[in-house]
């Protein structure tokens, strides 16, 4: 077996880690006229845990198992095509998770007024009043949980079965 093959679903779950603490919504407060001065950045970012829900909690699971499963096989380079099924059946799950999260978000943040008012109280950020589609954005960490668990998926999904058994009658 190569040995790029065995880091190939290590690497994809390692970039979704990364993502889980990347910002996955942005909100532009400057682009939002205000009566009174707020203090605070115009700027504020949240990341995949602070989107929250039970969504970001599975994927993170499915992350830490997939991570937790590779490393775990990547020691014993002898019996790693048993680490297939499971990493296959975690990354596929996080990607499901994922992606729902990140089509929850898009749409909430496309509807009515008061469905994004409900969505970003629940994240933590402030009431807006008008523009507020300007001012909300999808950002690069959900899209990077999504890919990191795509290279997952692809990097279990080659790993073959089993290694060749071989009978030498020399």
């Amino acid at each position: 077996m190569k040995q790029k093959l065995l880091f190939i679903p290590l690497s994809g779950g390692i970039l979704t880690l990364l993502s889980f603490f990347s910002p996955w919504l942005k909100y532009d407060r400057s682009l939002i006229p205000r009566m009174v001065e707020n203090p605070g950045p115009d700027v504020i970012t949240t990341s995949g845990f602070g989107t929250g829900g039970f969504l970001v909690t599975l994927a993170f699971i499915s992350v830490l198992a997939t991570l937790g499963t590779s490393t775990y096989y990547i020691l014993d380079k002898k019996t790693f095509w048993k680490s297939r099924t499971s990493i296959l059946i975690s990354s596929g799950l996080g990607f499901l998770c994922v992606l729902l999260k990140l089509i929850l978000l898009s749409r909430s943040l496309n509807s009515s007024m008061q469905e994004t008012l409900d969505t970003l109280e629940s994240i933590g950020f402030e009431m807006i009043e008008e523009n507020y589609k300007k001012s909300l954005s999808l950002q690069f960490g959900g899209f990077g949980a999504a890919i990191g668990f795509i290279v997952t998926f692809t990097g279990a999904w080659n790993i073959p079965r089993s290694e060749p058994f071989v009978i030498d009658n020399e």
